[in-house]
């Protein structure tokens, strides 16, 4: 079977290896030339932490992950 995926986010990804893992072959397109510099924040919580328990992620996005103190919503004013 072949499957295509479009855009290379995390739920994109995660589509991409669980169907490669079952011999799917796989083609993800990504409109960004890249990774952001600045890097990605993800947060999870109940059911994303299911299912990447589920999937087998979980223990290496704990061994990735880092603490947040606090974080701030702002305005587009400021």
């Amino acid at each position: 079977m072949r499957a295509l995926i479009v855009g290379a986010g995390i739920a994109g990804l995660v589509a991409a290896r669980q169907l490669g893992l079952t011999g799917w072959q796989v083609t993800v397109l990504e409109r960004s030339g890249g990774p952001r510099p600045e890097g990605y924040m993800m947060d999870f919580f109940g059911p994303g932490v299911l299912a990447a328990e589920h999937i087998g992620l979980a223990g290496r996005m704990r061994e990735a992950a880092y603490d947040v103190d606090a974080a701030c919503y702002v305005d587009p004013v400021g």
